[in-house]
């Protein structure tokens, strides 16, 4: 059995722990009863010594965190609590964090006049038709260059070759890389082709070999991963040891 002196401000942390996770379970079930109950929320927050935030512009599909959270928004948007002014059920968002949120001002839904938003419209129907004419266009080149057509007769002679990239290699974008291993991987001697559109601009791509991924067991990287695996088994093995010390510790008190 390890010195007390060893173990000691293991144990000083576990026993905080603990008991951290018993005053909050003795809160959140005060909370949640007096919640219940008042017809605000400075009441419960006051008895508690809790704090009442506020949020704006929560719509039903969420908003910021803890409005983030599907429970909480759908509770927030029943009828009870839009209509009859409840305050809503205890929710657990997070790991030791629970809400009571109540709704203090509500509006329905509008439909803006054209004019206020004309100008969103203009630029969205104009992005998604520079992106379907993106789209279209990389199809003419990958249904050319798989006829044996050359890339001058395409009119696409702007290329950049690459060798050898990792899945989250930079040079090439993000896009791009996404598209290249999302490609089936191609027989000796033949090309797969893909494209990646975002914004205004495109990419064909196409991917004529796949390496086979390596590991150096050299390297540095693989003897920190060696070490770091090591000491997560050390550390689980302790902890089992120190499970089984408790179980059969036999504790008498004056």
């Amino acid at each position: 059995m390890p010195a007390l002196s060893e173990i000691e401000g293991q144990l000083r942390s576990e026993l905080a722990r603990e008991r951290a996770e018993e005053r909050f379970a003795e809160i959140r079930t005060k909370l949640a009863d007096s919640a219940y109950a008042a017809d605000d929320l400075a009441g419960p927050a006051e008895e508690l010594g809790l704090e009442v935030r506020e949020a704006k512009g929560i719509t039903r599909n969420g908003g910021t965190a803890p409005f983030d959270h599907e429970g909480l928004v759908r509770q927030l948007f029943s009828a009870d609590v839009v209509e009859d002014g409840y305050n809503t059920e205890l929710i657990d968002v997070g790991d030791n964090v629970s809400v009571v949120a109540r709704v203090r001002e509500y509006r329905e839904a509008q439909q803006l006049a054209l004019e206020e938003v004309a100008a969103d419209v203009r630029a969205s129907l104009k992005a998604q038709e520079t992106r379907a004419a993106l789209s279209e266009r990389a199809d003419e080149i990958i249904a050319g260059l798989e006829a044996g057509k050359s890339l001058s007769e395409l009119g696409a002679e702007e290329w950049a070759s690459y060798e050898a990239k990792p899945r989250n290699d930079q040079e090439a974008g993000a896009a791009v890389m996404r598209t290249v291993f999302s490609l089936s991987r191609p027989a000796e001697g033949e090309t797969s082709y893909g494209q990646s559109v975002s914004g205004s601009s495109a990419a064909v791509v196409a991917l004529d070999g796949v390496n086979e991924g390596a590991v150096d067991e050299t390297s540095e990287e693989f003897g920190q991963l060696e070490e770091f695996l090591a000491s997560l088994e050390g550390q689980r093995e302790y902890g089992a040891y120190q499970q089984f010390l408790r179980n059969r510790a036999e504790v008498e008190r004056p």
